[in-house]
């Protein structure tokens, strides 16, 4: 556990007006959905006067997936349907995707919609799986959406962004979380809906597509760790910094969650954010929870939470147990966890007040150290799964310990390990269960006998890598550079099966400095 060292309060910026009041409730596309109030003329001055600059950090999900422990992360483009958007109405559009990893990594939308009244429209995505995000909902004057790339890795909530007629921001991220779509099989129909609740105007959806980033396999569970702090600092018209020291992890974040419990007699008055040791913030919340009581008084902010922080109905002194933060969380992704953290709290009130009681921070970890396994292996005639594994990343220079492993393979049989530039996930032969996890051309090392008992799964390989690259100078993929991957697998008989061999699964070798 980590403790609060550090609290900060900085007074001076109470304003002399009230904060706008948000008529805050969760759409959903039924008929009869209750219009949600958006920001006021007063709420977009507020906005103005402050304006901080937005940060975007780009393509961090694509660079740092196989860190994280999946497989090397392919990217497919999909268009969708188009077509007019009914007024006063719902219209579904969709895009079928196939050929994409069954383990959906990152996903990004593009549309270009035209429409007069942007505040008019609720625009959600759905999964074929059926997960539901929130892209915008009721945001924006005419025709701002008609060229814009929403992105869970841009530190721009479409929510606090000023939004202008005609004017097209290239680059948001959407108010949900498309991170909730992470580790589900992309394949499949996707749709876009786009509800119409107020009239009379009409649009139309001139383009979309979905840019999928998917892998082979889903990355192995991370390493969770929560600290807390409980500072309990009153405060009105100021802002508060309260900081927890996170140490002792590992050096790759996966994943963030905040848990909370602020207590404020105007909940609609605050903007709350999170600060990273290497200085990147994201937004938990501005302004939400309208003029009622204590409603962040016990809340999980989760990237995975369908219920964004800005469509809730809020109620007096009741609190929202989850939601999704108004920034996203991905921000954070790929960075080194250790060092301080910053829940920064700003209040506008002048007459209302509230308490920071308590917040956690649980950081989600990966190894970037340790060698993928991706694909499947099949089942041989006794029933073994060979399974590989290794003990290391290889280094250009072959100095380090490199030990490929490949175990539950049929004793006393013969056998080869192999390995190849690409990745595949081919039928081995017609009728069995192996896959080829490897693309051609492949180079072979030498015949290896398994060992064990005969007719059990007690049978093992083993090859010193750098040993074999060091022997064979001139082998594929010689010479070695940094960041080059290698695909690994193994083969051995099992003269029951068709070809009468089998395959283990495959494992990612990636060349370090």
């Amino acid at each position: 556990m980590g403790f609060a060292l550090a609290r900060t309060v900085v007074t001076g910026i109470a304003l002399a007006f009230a904060a706008p009041v948000f008529a805050s409730q969760q759409f959903g596309f039924p008929a009869g959905a209750v219009h949600q109030t958006r920001r006021s003329n007063l709420a977009q001055r507020i906005d103005e006067a402050r304006a901080p600059a937005s940060t975007t950090t780009q393509t961090p999900q694509f660079v740092y997936a196989p860190t994280c422990g999946g497989s090397t992360p392919t990217p497919l483009n999909v268009s969708g349907t188009t077509g007019p958007i009914a007024d006063l109405g719902l219209t579904t559009f969709t895009a079928v995707v196939s050929g994409a990893g069954p383990s959906l990594w990152d996903v990004d939308l593009a549309t270009a919609i035209q429409h007069p009244r942007n505040y008019d429209l609720i625009i959600k995505l759905r999964s074929p799986a059926g997960t539901t995000v929130t892209i915008s909902s009721q945001n924006g004057p005419s025709n701002v959406f008609n060229g814009t790339l929403w992105d869970d890795n841009t530190n721009d909530p479409v929510t606090d962004h000023i939004l202008m007629n005609g004017s097209v921001p290239p680059l948001l991220s959407p108010e949900g979380r498309l991170s909730a779509f992470r580790g589900e099989d992309p394949n499949g129909t996707w749709t876009l809906s786009i509800q119409d609740v107020l009239t009379p105007s009409v649009g139309s959806l001139d383009s979309w597509s979905l840019s999928i980033t998917s892998t082979l396999l889903a990355p192995p569970p991370s390493t969770s760790t929560t600290f807390s702090s409980s500072p309990a600092t009153w405060f009105q018209g100021t802002i508060v910094n309260d900081s927890i020291v996170a140490s002792g992890l590992g050096t790759s974040i996966s994943k963030i969650t905040v848990y909370a419990e602020i207590t404020h007699t105007y909940s609609s008055l605050m903007d709350i954010s999170l600060i990273s040791p290497t200085g990147t913030e994201v937004k938990l919340s501005t302004r939400n929870g309208g003029i009622w009581d204590n409603v962040f008084n016990g809340t999980l902010f989760s990237p995975t939470a369908l219920v964004p922080v800005t469509d809730p109905v809020y109620a007096n002194m009741v609190v929202v147990p989850l939601v999704s933060p108004e920034g996203s969380f991905d921000n954070f992704i790929g960075q080194d966890p250790n060092g301080t953290w910053t829940l920064k709290i700003r209040d506008f009130s002048m007459w209302d007040f509230g308490t920071l009681k308590r917040w956690d921070l649980t950081v989600s970890t990966c190894d970037a150290s340790l060698p993928a396994v991706y694909c499947t292996a099949g089942t041989t005639t006794n029933n073994c799964v060979a399974a590989i594994s290794a003990s290391n990343h290889p280094n250009v220079a072959h100095s380090n310990s490199v030990l490929i492993h490949v175990a539950n393979v049929e004793g006393q049989k013969q056998g080869l390990i192999f390995y190849g530039l690409a990745p595949a996930a081919t039928q081995w032969c017609t009728g069995g269960a192996s896959l080829m996890c490897v693309k051609a051309p492949t180079e072979r090392t030498p015949s290896l006998t398994s060992g064990g008992t005969l007719n059990a799964c007690d049978g093992a390989f083993l090859l010193d890598w750098n040993a074999h690259q060091l022997a064979n100078p001139t082998s594929l993929g010689n010479p070695w550079s940094v960041g080059t991957t290698t695909y690994v697998q193994a083969w051995f008989r099992d003269p029951p099966a068709c070809k009468t061999t089998h395959l283990s699964n495959g494992v990612e070798l990636t060349y370090q400095p």
